[in-house]
């Protein structure tokens, strides 16, 4: 078994914050005096990063994510700790970081290539294939500084994948490019992974951590708070803004949480009749025990890749999430191509002027696969008094590839704020299978009217006379 490559034991950052410009003054020229606060940006960061793992760290602005990452790129030292890199490194760590604004695309290739290691005729043999990726035209003959920022990070991130490196260390500088250039991008990370590449990530992209990496790390205030699973740090990451990054709250609102699920007794099995869904008789739910009913689902063991995790404010509680399908029977099993509904009941705990009621259904990489919630359906909801209960209900036909998914419930104030009342990840486990077995669904989605047809075109002459145009 090779080594890790990296080992981070201890690691520590601290910066000296003086008072004043004259208090710095002073210290630079008697070293051993300082009126200076100690600010740790890092504190006792104890990570590996085995061979051909790609870890991801997520953590708000400040976190001390950037520091760590210039820690292990070698372009900073750190306070304490012992640090163990095994292998070439190649560092994306800012814009055009380590190019000289007055000299030329060329000329920054062939300088900066030299500073990751390579020799000049490396560098000359692999010039046309950087260029290539960066595919920034004629401004590879003009100076760095007349360019935008997505240019210089086109021809950075070209340059630092073209060394052959063992280790990529990339800091939020795709975020900048535009779409098809993020898709390269994403793609030749993932070739570099699948080839032994070890590679450290950070990103706000909570999806890119979640279909690029094997492992997760949530820094905040200099700390590791959290790590595993990436799907599940980047959904408790979430979590913890809800928390304002408040990490005591954010463990009070998971134990109520917890202390909530155990309240609730046996939900029963209750069918719909077949009608509209979207008309539905509300005694249907009128029931006493309603209020008090468990959620529908339960996780097996097997599939624990559908981690549940609730958290919220608590000003609301999600107290019945019921799939239906076709039927109107409750069920965690469908069929590709089914109408079916999903049924909220939602009991609101305080005075709310305004709320937003929604799902996700989602794979086992964590990807959205659907998400439908009131407000994107322009559903006018009520002003709601505490002690209120009300049903939501969404319904769809579910044109998704057959498999497995984890279905995602949550209660919000707004749209575009992340404050939730009530949020539970992983409700429940929803089953699809395709009623036909001799079908095959290539990509997530199967559209529901499709037609693929064919025409002879006759002799090869007029076929020749066709023009292909881009």
């Amino acid at each position: 078994m090779s080594d890790p490559a990296i080992i981070l034991n201890g690691i520590s950052k601290c910066y000296d914050r003086f008072i004043t410009p004259a208090d710095r003054m002073v210290h630079l020229l008697f070293p051993k005096w300082r009126n200076a606060d100690k600010f740790w940006a890092l504190q006792d960061i104890n990570l590996e990063v085995p061979v051909g793992q790609t870890v991801g760290i997520i953590g708000r602005n400040g976190s001390g994510k950037s520091t760590l990452l210039q820690i292990v790129a070698g372009t900073m030292a750190p306070t304490c700790g012992q640090l163990s890199v095994n292998g070439r490194v190649s560092a994306l760590l800012e814009l055009g970081s380590g190019f000289n604004p007055e000299f030329t695309g060329r000329q920054n290739v062939f300088f900066n290539g030299r500073l990751l290691g390579l020799t000049f005729e490396e560098v000359q043999q692999r010039f046309d294939e950087i260029a290539g990726f960066a595919d920034i035209g004629d401004f590879l003959e003009y100076p760095v500084k007349t360019y935008s920022s997505g240019m210089s990070v086109r021809l950075a991130f070209s340059v630092a994948i073209s060394v052959n490196p063992k280790i990529l260390i990339v800091d939020e500088a795709l975020a900048v490019g535009d779409a098809r250039f993020q898709q390269k991008c994403m793609a030749r990370i993932k070739r570099l992974r699948d080839s032994g590449v070890s590679i450290l990530f950070v990103s706000h992209d909570s999806d890119a951590i979640k279909r690029l990496c094997d492992y997760g790390v949530v820094l905040e205030k200099g700390r590791v708070v959290n790590r595993g699973n990436p799907v599940h740090m980047a959904n408790w990451y979430l979590s913890l803004i809800t928390a304002n990054f408040d990490l005591e709250k954010q463990k009070e609102m998971e134990m109520a949480g917890l202390e909530r699920d155990t309240d609730y007794g046996e939900l029963e099995q209750d069918a719909l009749s077949p009608d509209d869904a979207s008309d539905f008789d509300d005694a249907e739910f009128d029931d006493e025990d309603a209020a008090s009913a468990a959620v529908q689902f339960e996780i097996r063991d097997s599939e624990n890749e559908f981690r549940y995790l609730r958290h919220g404010d608590g000003s609301a509680r999600i107290v019945k999430v019921v799939f239906r399908n076709s039927h109107g029977q409750a069920t965690d099993h469908v069929l590709l191509g089914e109408t079916v509904s999903l049924d909220v009941v939602i009991e609101f705990l305080a005075d709310v002027e305004t709320h937003i009621v929604g799902f996700y259904l989602r794979d086992r990489l964590g990807t959205d696969i659907i998400g439908l919630n009131t407000y994107q359906e322009k559903l006018s909801v009520p002003q709601v008094k505490a002690g209120e209960r009300f049903l939501y209900r969404f319904s769809f036909r579910l044109d998704v590839r057959a498999g497995v998914y984890g279905i995602t419930t949550g209660v919000a104030y707004s749209q575009f704020e992340t404050r939730y009342m009530d949020w539970i990840e992983n409700v429940g486990v929803l089953r699809i299978s395709d009623p036909d077995p001799a079908r095959m669904v290539f990509g997530a989605y199967l559209p529901a009217v499709r037609k693929a047809s064919f025409k002879r075109l006759g002799a090869v002459a007029e076929a020749d006379s066709l023009q292909i145009t881009r």
